[in-house]
């Protein structure tokens, strides 16, 4: 299992303890932190060859993971070490990793996204924080596929299906065909994305932003 202790070996705190001074939280050798994001009681950390660690409070579901010792992600109760957080994609080769390149802790929920520019939810929902079109929470990651279309895997499939029938029409209409060849500007990927207390936002390269949650101080 691939975890990190959050306790410096140079500081005597003890789990739990605050800390008044910066102190070095070792990851292993082979994992380079190059992004963090703490929410409320839990902190994120994205590492090299897109690998997201979590570590802090458990409740709601918002590490991610289970706890070692438990059967439940929503165990309420505190973890001190940086613990990887995987992700399965439903039909997918069990042997390709999914990559993450960016990463946001709310509150009690968190949100990441990964290579192929589709987003993850998980942690409390009961203002639909999550995108998934419901108050349920989840303990481990959610594909919040309502965006989807802004995904890699979705765009060069429309590129893919318009190219052949591009290729249907090309002899017979050629100047259509050039039409349609400029057309490719309409596609757009998810580039962004925060979180809030309970509210989420994502945007994309194209600029268009999405918001989705908590909206009771009007928020989005």
């Amino acid at each position: 299992m691939e975890e990190t202790t959050t306790n410096s070996s140079s500081s005597n705190s003890s789990v739990g303890a605050n800390r008044f001074l910066p102190v070095h939280a070792p990851l292993s050798m082979n994992d380079v932190p190059f992004q963090v994001d703490c929410g409320w009681a839990h902190t994120a950390v994205l590492c090299g060859k897109g690998k997201l660690f979590t570590c802090g409070w458990g409740g709601d579901g918002r590490l991610g993971r289970t706890i070692p010792g438990h059967k439940t992600g929503f165990y309420e109760g505190a973890d001190p070490y940086f613990r990887k957080v995987q992700f399965y994609l439903a039909g997918a080769n069990d042997n390709k990793p999914l990559l993450m390149v960016n990463v946001s802790c709310g509150r009690k929920h968190t949100l990441a996204l990964d290579s192929e520019r589709e987003l993850w939810s998980w942690g409390a929902n009961q203002h639909g924080q999550l995108g998934l079109g419901h108050r349920i929470s989840q303990a481990t990651p959610r594909l919040v596929k309502i965006l989807r279309p802004f995904s890699r895997g979705a765009v060069t499939k429309k590129r893919h299906q318009e190219k052949l029938q591009r290729d249907k029409e090309q002899d017979a209409q050629l100047g259509r065909f050039k039409q349609n060849t400029k057309e490719k500007d309409h596609y757009d990927l998810l580039a962004a994305i925060s979180c809030g207390d309970s509210h989420s936002c994502v945007i994309t390269e194209k600029g268009l932003l999405y918001v989705f949650g908590n909206n009771e101080s009007s928020q989005l």
